[in-house]
């Protein structure tokens, strides 16, 4: 185990619950392990308790919802020449898909995202995207994997993945946030 892995480990279990888990998560994570096993193995810990869902979902409501939003004061109206919201990052700019190929990958997710949650896209704002969606991922892979690609498309949400999987279980609007 990587010693910013052992760091993480012992400040999360400190956090959620209580310096007894360490053990555990040695027992149970195979050494060396890496960061992303370490933060599956947290997801999975949290989500088979609801005491712990909740007490972690307690710190991590502001990642749902509209709360955060972000609110100018001066918008622009872009009427696209397509009724497919996914095809939107063709014509409206987002910083986490200026590299490489990512407006078309963008674009992709957009689109599963709209197929699978009913997901549509509300306001972009060149470092912000803004979604509503109709329906939420359950608890486990769902949760898990949306929170992978949401973390995937912005890199500056400030949270690690088994956070996001919790609260994307929790809310219907969804801030991502990637900036230079």
């Amino acid at each position: 185990m990587t010693s910013k892995t052992t760091k993480t480990l012992n400040a999360m279990s400190r956090r959620f619950w209580g310096d007894d888990m360490v053990t555990t998560a040695l027992d149970e994570l195979a050494l060396p392990t890496t960061s992303i096993a370490l933060q599956g193995w947290t997801y999975d810990t949290l989500i088979a308790d609801q005491q712990l869902v909740s007490r972690a979902f307690g710190g991590s409501e502001y990642l749902v919802g509209t709360a955060r939003w972000h609110t100018p004061p001066q918008v622009q109206l872009v009427l696209l020449p397509t009724t497919s919201q996914w095809l939107a990052p063709a014509w409206v700019p987002y910083f986490g898909a200026t590299l490489d190929n990512g407006i078309p990958a963008l674009a992709a997710a957009i689109w599963q995202w709209e197929q699978r949650w009913g997901a549509a896209l509300i306001a972009a704002w060149g470092t912000m995207l803004q979604f509503t969606a109709q329906r939420r991922p359950q608890p486990g892979p769902q949760a898990w994997d949306l929170a992978g690609e949401q973390l995937a498309v912005a890199g500056s949400l400030r949270c690690e993945q088994w956070q996001l999987a919790i609260a994307l279980t929790r809310g219907d609007a969804w801030f991502l946030h990637d900036r230079p």
